[in-house]
């Protein structure tokens, strides 16, 4: 007996998720060795900060500001030191990580019984250098595609069922609503995307997904509002979604500063404080700088007057004001750019670049971060903070974020094209939410990561489609 049909057999196993857990597990533990006792990066020290201080915002979700924070105090009475109670979080997102995607890659091979497709699929999530170095990061975005794609896959083995149980329902709407609450801007995907549903010939179950949808967004908004009370959390800043405004006014003050009149340079220096200074704070590819000089307090308090100056200059400037949106997220649509791996690169040339690897403590107990094995820590640190991913052949293009984003809109055109509307609604919901990505501050690999992780279970369809 080949090698080939042994595999197909084991595969058919119904304990075979195991161990593809297993393997995906043992794939990431030098890195968790590496990296002991996690990364945290980005925003985790100050989640955790706002939590222990009583000052939580819904800047980032407020679901995973108390997952981390409650993980994190339960670590620091188990060990001697505070910083190891990062591991306890590490080790819990490790577990959910690697339990999803051995979840997928058995229903891969459930859908498709291509043996090719469900290796590479596993060697996808258990050696690809994303997947291998997300799952110790503290950032939200990490279990937010481990949802997306949870949901992606449950929503596939529902749509393909001759009958659908109305516990089956309930199962998805709990993963879309902890989906929903990981991520602020998803719910601006997910109703959209809904419409999509309207267009299955599955009548019966058209009916029953379209109520449940209904009723997760309900629900959601009620969590939502329910942890906002709870927690006496505040609003994020109105400002984190001016990014597109802020950007434009930057750029138009940099460049047609010249033919700018006084009454507009006026309204600049009233909103921005100095126009001068905002030109000079201009970076086409992050928008934190222009944010951070508009003074919010003003514009809330002149809200038509603001919107109606940015109307009229990007009205008298409307190619510096598209240049702007474009260029501030140009990561997501160039796939030559380079430009979303540069942010903060040259501040700190060993700690950010493609990715963020470091660590933030968020108490000063005298604990020593260790290097186990600081060959594999180099790797990364080389490959993701000095970007010399830049170098390897495919690799480079494979963690291009660009690249997944004309996937998604040749999936689309591919399932309209051969009518597979069951497979349009998922693709549509990444797709509007890469869309929504657009509008932040800028473009990073890990806004999107929740596309990346759900690229094998979409080209399983076009698999499943071509068989059919």
């Amino acid at each position: 007996m080949s090698i080939a049909n042994k595999l197909k057999i084991l595969f058919e196993k119904k304990y075979i998720n195991i161990l593809f857990f297993i393997f995906i597990v043992i794939c990431w533990i030098p890195t968790i060795v590496a990296f002991f006792p996690g990364i945290s990066n980005y925003d985790g020290r100050f989640q955790i900060f706002t939590c222990f201080s009583n000052n939580i915002t819904s800047h980032h979700p407020i679901i995973h500001t108390l997952l981390l924070s409650i993980l994190y105090k339960f670590g620091t009475l188990i060990f001697k030191f505070p910083t190891l109670g990062f591991f306890i979080y590490t080790l819990f997102q490790v577990v959910v990580m690697a339990c999803i995607f051995s979840y997928t890659t058995k229903f891969i091979f459930y859908k498709t019984k291509n043996l090719t497709l469900t290796v590479i699929t596993l060697l996808f999530f258990s050696i690809f250098p994303l997947n291998v170095i997300f799952p110790h990061m503290t950032t939200k975005d990490v279990l937010f595609a481990g949802l997306v794609l949870l949901y992606i896959v449950m929503f596939f083995y529902l749509i393909d069922k001759s009958t659908c149980s109305n516990l089956d329902f309930v199962k998805l709407g709990i993963v879309a609503i902890l989906m929903l609450l990981f991520r602020n801007n998803a719910i601006y995907a997910f109703i959209p995307s809904i419409i999509f549903c309207l267009f299955l010939h599955n009548n019966n179950f058209k009916k029953k997904f379209i109520i449940s949808s209904i009723i997760v967004i309900i629900l959601y908004f009620s969590f939502s509002s329910i942890l906002m009370i709870m927690t006496n959390a505040e609003k994020g800043s109105p400002k984190e979604k001016m990014s597109v405004i802020t950007q434009a006014i930057g750029r138009i003050a940099k460049y047609d500063s010249n033919t700018l009149t006084l009454e507009e340079k006026q309204k600049i220096d009233y909103y921005f404080g100095d126009t001068k200074t905002l030109a000079d704070s201009y970076i086409p590819y992050l928008s934190d700088k222009t944010k951070d000089l508009l003074q919010y307090d003003k514009v809330s308090n002149n809200h038509n007057d603001f919107y109606s100056f940015f109307l009229e200059i990007i009205k008298k400037y409307p190619k510096t004001s598209i240049d702007a949106f474009l260029k501030n997220c140009k990561g997501y649509w160039d796939i030559f750019d380079n430009t979303f791996c540069s942010i903060s690169n040259e501040e700190f040339p060993r700690a950010k670049g493609y990715l963020e690897i470091t660590f933030y403590k968020v108490e000063n107990d005298g604990y020593v971060i260790p290097n186990y094995l600081p060959s594999i820590r180099e790797f990364f640190i080389s490959l993701f903070c000095e970007n010399n991913y830049l170098y390897v052949p495919v690799l480079n293009v494979l963690l291009q974020p660009a690249i997944y984003f004309y996937f998604l809109i040749g999936f689309v055109i591919y399932a309209l094209f051969k009518k597979d509307i069951k497979s349009l609604f998922p693709a549509m919901f990444l797709l509007l939410y890469f869309l929504s990505c657009f509008l932040g501050p800028c473009a990073v690999v890990r806004y999107i990561y929740c596309v990346i992780v759900c690229t094998p279970v979409l080209i399983s369809r076009i698999i499943v489609s071509d068989k059919n």
